[in-house]
């Protein structure tokens, strides 16, 4: 059974990711700096190249067990111990098979078909192999962390990758600096955590051995593997630019776009990560248990508070991102930070597109999330085709904000029978307008320490009290949900 019951609020249960993201956004502030500057650009854009390859990998060599794991943990979860096992043991099961199958026929595509060839090729193919397979396992391993709200199993087995690559990698980086060494630390951190969360779950009772079970994997699957193309589509529109980027204009400036591109997801998933971790396993098993009406509210709710937090965050992270790229990545990326303008709102939007999606997911219409991500990414690569060449890397930044835009919008077209929003406007606009007068003050005073950081700190903050400050006294309903959530917090 569930480690917790029902959570009681959805913003009490994401405010226990925020604190694992804490460690997560610490580790990016740490990684960025250690590798921008220990690696050459054109190593950088060869790391950048292959953890693309990786991501595309793990999404498509899980065929959507790990997302099948999150929907339906809780229906299995009613039949008792041995049948939550079994479930268990066979999405393991399925995920390994289908990693394994996929990783080897996606190895002979890239390196034999499509020719890729950056560096040492075998090399880095075989240990992004071996990463695909080892993540591909963690999807299920952690979504029964997030499905039992374990969030502390969850919490340390996330930050001992991170950290662990961070550790092991900077080693390596120092002997040799390479993107070789990146991902021989990757292989070894990821492998030993999954390995520690086995062991964690088969002394839970949860695993024992892999299982086949054909009727469990075959519904998994059905659900499961129209996601498995989602998530290829969003990595290929996340990704395929920088591909492009390669063959156009080189690997200096695949580095050049993948730092400002990089900075920005990471802000991203800071914010709406440990929301989308909570809150949808929440949601799945709020409505398997006939509590529509409570998901309807409670995510309209989240959309409007979230937007309204992005809104300010943005804009002053726009605003000192020359300062922020410098600091994080060195001199020679600080053009580059003019592209965070274009980049910004698509990979916020993105972020956020859980929320205008989940109708989709509980009316298990995943093949029409499939088809509107594909249709996506292939409007990305075309439009980079076009403009790329022509106009460079605000045309690829560009392109992805005008991608996430039209995918998002088509994805809550097709959720909106199941499951409709509604947006306080009202909120929307007080957020707008602590964002301008936050803006005036802290962009109109300039810098306001000797140093690079002490500035960007003392300006971030001063950023963040202003605009949350005006908006909490503007906004009552906002002070009562933060009151509520916090005495549910310390009550807990």
């Amino acid at each position: 059974m569930s480690e917790r019951k029902d959570p009681t609020s959805l913003a009490s249960d994401s405010g226990r990711y925020y604190t694992l993201q804490a460690g997560v956004i610490l580790g990016g502030l740490v990684s960025m700096p250690i590798t921008t500057r220990l690696l050459s650009q054109y190593e950088y854009g060869v790391m950048s190249l292959t953890f693309a390859l990786v991501g595309l990998g793990t999404v498509v060599g899980q065929l959507g067990f790990g997302n099948a794991t999150t929907r339906f943990y809780a229906q299995h979860e009613v039949g008792g111990p041995a049948a939550l096992r079994k479930f268990c043991e066979a999405m393991l099961t399925g995920a390994l098979m289908s990693s394994l199958l996929l990783t080897a026929l996606a190895g002979i595509a890239v390196a034999y078909v499509a020719g890729w060839s950056p560096g040492n090729s075998q090399v880095l193919l075989a240990l992004a192999g071996i990463i695909i397979v080892t993540r591909v396992l963690h999807t299920v391993l952690f979504a029964v962390y997030r499905s039992r709200h374990a969030v502390g199993a969850f919490a340390a087995a996330r930050l001992g990758c991170q950290w662990g690559v961070i550790i092991l990698g900077t080693v390596l980086l120092l002997r040799r600096p390479s993107a070789a060494a990146v991902l021989v630390a990757t292989v070894a951190v990821e492998a030993a955590v999954g390995w520690m969360c086995v062991v964690n779950l088969r002394r839970a009772g949860i695993l024992r051995r892999l299982r086949w079970s054909w009727p469990i994997i075959r519904e998994a699957h059905v659900y499961g593997w129209p996601l498995a193309f989602v998530g290829a589509a969003a990595i290929a529109t996340a990704y395929a630019d920088r591909m492009l980027i390669e063959r156009y204009l080189g690997l200096d400036a695949v580095a050049r776009y993948a730092v400002p591109y990089d900075l920005t997801a990471q802000l991203a998933q800071a914010l709406f990560l440990p929301v989308q971790t909570a809150v949808l396993p929440t949601v799945f098993r709020w409505w398997a248990t006939g509590r529509e009406p409570e998901v309807r509210r409670a995510l309209s709710t989240l959309a409007t508070n979230l937007f309204a937090l992005a809104i300010p965050v943005g804009a002053l992270f726009i605003a000192l991102n020359r300062e922020i790229v410098t600091m994080l990545a060195s001199a020679k990326y600080r053009d580059s930070a003019a592209l965070t303008i274009y980049l910004l709102p698509g990979v916020f939007l993105n972020e956020l597109s859980f929320l205008f999606a989940v109708g989709l997911r509980l009316s298990r219409e995943t093949r029409a999330a499939a088809l509107i991500s594909i249709a996506g990414a292939f409007f990305n690569i075309a439009v980079n085709l076009v403009c790329l060449p022509r106009f460079g890397l605000p045309a690829a930044a560009a392109a992805t904000s005008a991608t996430y835009l039209v995918v998002t919008m088509a994805m809550y077209r097709w959720s909106r029978p199941v499951l409709q929003l509604h947006i306080r406007i009202a909120l929307l606009a007080k957020s707008t307008a602590a964002t301008l007068l936050m803006l005036l003050l802290v962009v109109g005073a300039g810098p306001v320490a000797a140093t690079l950081p002490l500035d960007v700190a003392v300006r971030g903050t001063l950023g963040a009290v202003i605009a949350g400050g005006t908006l909490l006294a503007s906004d009552r309903e906002l002070r009562r949900m933060l009151a509520q959530t916090f005495a549910t917090q310390v009550a807990s």
